[in-house]
Order: C-alpha cells, then structure tokens, then sequence
C-alpha cells in the first residue's frame, strides 16, 4: 500500500510539471543544433518584498492562474494521474479498470479536489516570489486577450500530444535500454 501511496504522489507531483511542457522537452531536432554561447549567470534572486506588496503579489498571480487556465491544468493533471493509477491498481488487484477507476472517483479524487487551494496557494507564491505585482497583472491581461486565449487552447493541445509522445517515447526508450544493459543490470546485482 505505501508503495501505491508513493507511486500515486509521483505522478501527481509530476502532472503539473508536465502541464508546463512543451514539444521541444520530447522531441529531437531534426538537426543538430549549433553549438550555443555559455548562457549568462542567472539573475540574482530578488530581494523579499515588503508584505503589502507580497499581499498584491499574490492577488495578481491568483489572478493569472485564473486567467492562464493553470487551475484546469491542475485539475486535468489529477484526474489524468488518478487515471493512470486506476490502470496499475487494477493491473495489480486483477480488477477491471473501470472498476478500479469508479472506485478512486468516490474516494480518492474527492480528497484531491478539495486540497487543490493549497496547490493553487503554492503556485501563486511561488509566481508572486519571482514577479512583480505589475508584472503578474501585465501577464492576466495577455492570457484575457484574443491571442493569450488561443495560446491557452493550443497550449492544452500541445501538452497533450507532448504527454502522449512522452509516454510512448520513455517506454521505448527504456525498454531498449534495458535489453541492451540487461547483463551489465544483473551483474551489479538487479533481478532484470
């Protein structure tokens, strides 16, 4: 049980980062890229923020997560990992899916849905800790214009087919990995 416990939590914990994804984490060029220059030192951390402006902050990224669809993201991510879930347990159980899945609907997903302002709390903190108030509002304006809404749809499409080729991508990958490493696996002691 604590290892579904602990698998259920990876793929809940990875959904909303794959939500951010786009194709290029998935895919290979179709040449070379070049050789880039060193990338700058990174910015260096700003200062905290006096707490009026950290209470603005975090009205304005609440806002953006409204407005840039990061909330149906995250409830997309759930359920898509409750899914998932579904199909190992019943895999496992050697229960049907459907049943499996009926099952996590009436018990699990309603824990999930109703501690989603607390995901939604972090990410607003952790927007508002790397952007301005002004900045964030500047951000909700884009994500409310006819151009932000179609970035919202294709980004949703876009996440989709990523996820999907993704999926395929690391089974293959890894499964020819294995079989190629299989001896090497077993000689430092894995049952492959």
């Amino acid at each position: 049980m604590r290892a579904l416990a602990s698998g259920l939590a990876l793929l809940l914990a990875a959904a909303p980062a794959f939500s951010q994804s786009g194709p290029s984490q998935f895919s290979a060029p179709a040449t070379p890229a070049p050789q880039a220059a060193p990338a700058p030192a990174p910015a260096p951390a700003p200062a905290p923020a006096p707490a009026n402006d950290r209470a603005e902050a975090l009205a304005a990224a609440r806002e953006l997560i409204e407005a840039s669809g990061s909330q149906a993201q995250a409830e997309a991510g759930i359920q898509g990992s409750m899914g998932q879930m579904a199909q190992i347990v019943a895999q496992q159980s050697g229960q049907p899916v459907a049943r499996v899945t009926e099952i996590f609907e009436g018990l699990l997903l309603p824990e999930f849905r109703a501690r989603l302002p607390e995901l939604l709390d972090a990410m607003a903190a952790s927007w508002a800790s790397h952007l301005s108030a002004a900045d964030l509002r500047e951000l909700t304006a884009f994500y409310r214009s006819p151009l932000g809404g179609r970035l919202k749809v294709a980004t949703q499409a876009v996440t989709q087919e990523s996820l999907a080729f993704g999926a395929q991508w690391g089974q293959r990958i890894g499964l020819e990995a294995l079989a190629k490493h299989r001896e090497a696996l077993r000689a430092r002691g894995l049952k492959i």
